[in-house]
Order: C-alpha cells, then sequence, then structure tokens
C-alpha cells in the first residue's frame, strides 16, 4: 500500500484472486490466430506486445494442437515487454545482448528473434541442470543465437569482457508477488523476511551483470513482483553508485510507464502479471 496506494492495492488482491488467461508469444501472430479461432478457441492480439496473443479457456495442449507448425512459447504480456524494454533500438541489429538470469529462456528466445542476422545472446544460469535445459530447447527452435553459459551471475562471469555487450538485462530471481494469479502457493510460502534477502542478492547480481554493458549501453533490471524492497528501491540504490535512467524506446506502450518512466504492470490495471523494470544506463565503465 505504501508504494502503489490502498485504492491500488485492494484492486490489485481482487486481480490476483481471479484465474489468469493463457498467455504466449509468437513470431507469426496473424497465423497463430487463424489456427487457434478455425479451430474454436477464443483468441485476441495481445494489446501491446506485437508478438502476443491472449487466449481465453483454453490450455497450452489445446493451441498446441491448434497452431500444428506455427511456433509459440507461453510468455505472459507482461514478461514480453520486458524484452522489448531491454531491446529496445537493437531490434533488427546484429547486437550481442547479456540475458543473466536466463531460465526458462523466454526472454533469451525472444531477444534471439528480435535482434538481427549475427547477433548473440548469452544467456547465463547458475544451476546445470536448468542450464542443459535451455540449451537444449534453443536448439530445437533453431535459436542459433543463443548461447547458454552455466555460471552464477553474481560473480565474474568465466569467458565474458567485461564492457563488451550492447546491453543487459538482468530479469532477477525474486519473490514473484506478480505472478499470485498464476502461483497462489507463493501466498503461502513467501514472508517479510525473505524480501531484504531477495533484494541484497538483486543489488549483487545486476551490479555484477551491469559490468558487462559497454559505456552508455542500457541495462534493464526486471522483477516479476511487486514489493517496493525489490523494485524501485533497489534501483535507487543503483542511481546512488552512478547509473541513471535511460529513456525508454521510441514507440514503447505509454501506459504501462510509472511517472519515471519504469515499466510497472498490474494485473488490476492491465490484466497482465505484475511486473517491474527500469532502463538504466551507466556512461563510465564500472570499478567494482
Amino acid at each position: 500500500m505504501a508504494w502503489l496506494g490502498a485504492g491500488e492495492a485492494l484492486a490489485l488482491a481482487r486481480a490476483m484472486n481471479a484465474p489468469a488467461p493463457l498467455c504466449v508469444r509468437t513470431p507469426d501472430r496473424e497465423a497463430l490466430l487463424g489456427r487457434a479461432r478455425a479451430a474454436g478457441l477464443t483468441a485476441a492480439p495481445a494489446p501491446r506486445a506485437p508478438g502476443g496473443v491472449v487466449l481465453a479457456g483454453a490450455s497450452v495442449a489445446e493451441l498446441a494442437r491448434a497452431a500444428g507448425d506455427v511456433p509459440f512459447q507461453v510468455q505472459d504480456e507482461a514478461a514480453q515487454l520486458v524484452t522489448l524494454l531491454a531491446a529496445g533500438d537493437l531490434a533488427g541489429r546484429p547486437a550481442r545482448v547479456l540475458d543473466a538470469c536466463a531460465a526458462p529462456g523466454g526472454k533469451a528466445f525472444h531477444l534471439a528473434e528480435l535482434l538481427g542476422p549475427g547477433a548473440e545472446v548469452v544467456a547465463i544460469e547458475l544451476h546445470p541442470r536448468k542450464a542443459d535445459e535451455l540449451a537444449r530447447e534453443a536448439a530445437r527452435r533453431g535459436l542459433a543465437a543463443v548461447r547458454v553459459v552455466c555460471a552464477d551471475a553474481a560473480k565474474p562471469i568465466p569467458g565474458l569482457e567485461p564492457g563488451s555487450f550492447d546491453a543487459v538485462l538482468v530479469d532477477a530471481p525474486c519473490a514473484g508477488l506478480g505472478t499470485l494469479r498464476r502461483h497462489p502457493e507463493l501466498k503461502l510460502r513467501r514472508a517479510p523476511g525473505d524480501l531484504p534477502r531477495m533484494a541484497a542478492l538483486q543489488r549483487q547480481i545486476a551490479r555484477n551483470a551491469a559490468r558487462y554493458a559497454r559505456p552508455g549501453a542500457p541495462v534493464t533490471y526486471s522483477i516479476c513482483s511487486l514489493s517496493r524492497a525489490e523494485g524501485p528501491e533497489v534501483v535507487e540504490a543503483l542511481l546512488a553508485e552512478g547509473f541513471r535512467r535511460a529513456p525508454p524506446p521510441a514507440g514503447f506502450p505509454a501506459d504501462v510507464l510509472d511517472a519515471r518512466g519504469d515499466l510497472l504492470t498490474l494485473p488490476s490495471r492491465h490484466g497482465t502479471d505484475g511486473f517491474y523494470a527500469a532502463r538504466l544506463v551507466r556512461d563510465a565503465p564500472s570499478t567494482d
């Protein structure tokens, strides 16, 4: 309530108790919409993400049968917007982008689809099993631009040169409080004491990952949570350390930007999962 106000918090609590629709991302939205509707599924374009499709009352299995050879990946529209914020004007270019916390791969794969020929998306994953799954899924999807590295993003990453990436995405591990529609069990698993611990790890990962951005390159910090401790307060700490806010990409949907230009999506307001993201930049290389 201290962040959003009592009225918004109440609306948010009500929205979090409602079922979430199925939302997917596809590189061929018109084809997927056509296949889904022909199969009798209720499908509509996501209102903001150009590759998003929202389905009411449909399962992934039903959509897969209808889609045939049209590729798609389950991904909420808010998560798609995070990737679009991170990619910015690099779309269609042979850029080098670091996804510091990549599993299960939705944002890394989306980045690979957005960037141009010759691009590279280095996807970092801490856990070996998840890293293997990520690499196999990238290969299955034919995304040769994705290179998976099993490493701890909170520490120096072996084989990567600081200052060598055109953009960095830090989709940090978080309490997941923006996904309660999909994961109501988090209401029982999370406690207030979790947030300071998560925030400390988030700051550490963001600081370390930012070292790999070239001076002036955007570093996008995001969480699928709606706690001030994990979101704005982490960003405020980074701003105090020499970062500054970077403007959102041209044409980015204004209704999901707060007064500071940060991404803030709310189930109660936008019909998406709850996400917070800030696009930052540091003009001088890190000396950490």
